[in-house]
């Protein structure tokens, strides 16, 4: 975008940008809050359902799409660079995975996963916290916008992230800023107490490079949260501190060939003051934003969401318990009619409805009629009915269905079960592949920025040392075969037994692509039992090179 040089002309021209990518922000809070009611109660109203086959499909769904504690990652930098920092890749391979479970990033791309089946769009934030790469989830996606909804989110101009801060968290924000007073003035005038914050705190870019006293550029990533009210009765967060909503806006100015961050005051979703405008420090050209849409769109940013097309079948099945129910409760207690019994009272009548109860009477002949309904045979198979038609709404594997029908029936156990699990499983799949990119550059985007800030140096396989930062920046982070899902995890491990048998492959790199406990450790042996066969057959060849030369000596 051609933004104004004028620093008052600009900030009137972000401004503006800025109320263009929130403009649907309201819209789509407000669906998503109703999303969220029907993944957490299964119901719209506010009772809750008997059984919420909604959130046992989504959990169900997201633990095929991707496992936190079984992910491996590949380092690779472009073709032009050839096999020149191929020890280096290695070493940097083993210090992203050691810094992605030390940072528990796994857990907060698998809530991601889970949540991305309730909103038509999840999506994750790289941000520096402490000197490290840190990943957060935005607890609700409608807070962030877009300049252009009908295009996709790699393809935006203009980003915008709404967040909230506390009045001592917005204090450390504009420490050194030239209208300081003013700002904290009406923050202070603006803030709001938050009852009712709906997900736990995530952080967030707000302080993106503030000039010390010497130099030194500072980044601070304060809590923010949401103020989205749940269902009566709904567990949700009870924040009682006074609390500033702020926006984070990111603009593709062509005048520096780069982002440009701007942090504003946005109180009641509106922006109204620029506190920062700067060029992005850290990984210029990037966006710290990774977003997951499972259902696209071509013509819409956020795409679909799965439990929107799930509400109407948990609605069906909730009204058919019901009326599973009520026929339950006739026949076990069902009406009864009373011939000659004269004047009775219902009082007299109740006791035939008690353990023991008698009633007597003079008149000769009465009767009494039990009108219980008869239960259909096939009442609770409707019900399989529809949990296969929320299997085959999710694109779940029939034979992994709890309920699923006689999926398996007529079928050898072994190997022919897996293959028709394999074949039922290829919409899954897709998503499972959705995921693993948006892993890989969750990945990719934490382990250049632990580039820039990482200072220690790595050491390599043969003991030598070096820095990160020697490495090329383009570097890329890959799922190492994909190991996210566990899907692919029998048809993997068969291709690595192959390539080890065939001797296509180490077995230092067998142990990289099976996830198995103690990796480091086994790696470390298999290295040494390779040196050994190397040492054993480089004497078993000079052995018989010398017996070769004695033999030709005679």
């Amino acid at each position: 975008m051609n933004l104004p040089l004028k620093s008052d002309l600009r900030r009137e021209a972000l401004i503006e940008i800025g109320r263009r990518c929130a403009a649907d922000r309201d819209e789509r809070k407000s669906y998503h809050q109703s999303l969220r009611q029907w993944y957490a109660r299964g119901t719209e109203s506010e009772m809750r359902a008997r059984y919420n086959k909604i959130k046992a499909h989504v959990r169900q769904s997201a633990a095929y799409l991707f496992q936190s504690e079984s992910v491996r990652f590949g380092v690779s930098l472009p073709p032009k660079y050839g096999d020149a920092f191929s020890e280096q890749l290695k070493a940097s391979s083993q210090e992203l995975h050691r810094f992605w479970h030390g940072t528990r990033a796994g857990l907060i791309v698998s809530a991601g996963v889970k949540w991305a089946h309730v909103y038509p769009t999840v999506i994750w934030k790289v941000v520096p916290s402490a000197g490290e790469a840190s990943l957060t989830v935005v607890p609700d996606p409608a807070d962030v916008g877009v300049f252009e909804s009908d295009r996709p989110f790699d393809k935006q101009e203009a980003i915008i992230h709404f967040f909230w801060l506390t009045l001592p968290a917005f204090a450390r924000l504009v420490k050194d800023h030239p209208r300081e007073h003013d700002l904290i003035d009406l923050a202070h005038m603006e803030a709001e107490l938050g009852a009712g914050a709906d997900e736990p705190t995530a952080p967030t870019l707000e302080r993106i490079a503030v000039a010390s006293a010497g130099g030194a550029d500072i980044f601070t990533t304060p809590g923010v949260g949401a103020l989205t009210r749940g269902a009566p009765g709904e567990p949700q967060a009870q924040v009682e501190a006074p609390r500033i909503l702020c926006a984070e806006l990111w603009v593709v100015d062509d005048r520096i060939h780069d982002w440009r961050v701007v942090t504003c005051l946005a109180p009641s979703g509106y922006l109204r003051a620029v506190i920062w405008d700067r060029r992005v420090p850290v990984l210029s050209g990037m966006d710290p934003f990774v977003a997951l849409t499972l259902d696209e769109a071509l013509d819409y940013t956020w795409g679909f969401s799965e439990v929107d097309d799930l509400s109407g079948l948990q609605e069906w099945r909730e009204h058919k318990m019901d009326q599973i129910d009520q026929l339950f409760t006739l026949q076990l207690r069902p009406p009864i009619v009373m011939g000659g019994f004269g004047g009775l009272s219902d009082e007299r009548a109740k006791r035939l409805r008690t353990p023991d109860g008698v009633l007597t009477t003079s008149i000769p002949n009465p009767s009494v009629n039990r009108l219980a309904p008869t239960m259909p045979p096939e009442a609770f198979g409707f019900i399989e009915g529809v949990d296969r038609m929320f299997a085959d709404q999710g694109g779940l594997p029939i034979l992994a269905n709890p309920g699923g029908g006689d999926a398996g029936g007529g079928l050898r156990a072994g190997n022919q079960v897996g293959i028709l699990a394999t074949l039922a499983s290829a919409r899954i799949r897709e998503n499972a592949m959705r995921v693993e990119y948006a892993c890989s550059e969750i990945a990719t985007l934490m382990l250049r920025l632990h580039r820039e800030l990482h200072d220690e140096p790595l050491t390599m396989a043969d003991g030598s040392r070096f820095l990160l930062s020697q490495v090329p920046r383009e570097l890329e982070a890959e799922v190492a075969s994909h190991s996210a899902s566990p899907l692919y995890a029998a048809a993997v491990g068969d291709k690595f037994d192959r390539a080890l048998k065939a001797g296509a492959i180490s077995r230092v790199s067998y142990l990289e692509g099976l996830d198995l406990p103690m990796a480091n450790v086994l790696k470390a042996e298999a290295r040494k039992l390779e040196e050994a066969a190397a040492r054993r057959s480089e004497r078993i060849l000079a052995i018989q090179e010398m017996k070769a030369e004695r033999g030709r000596s005679r």
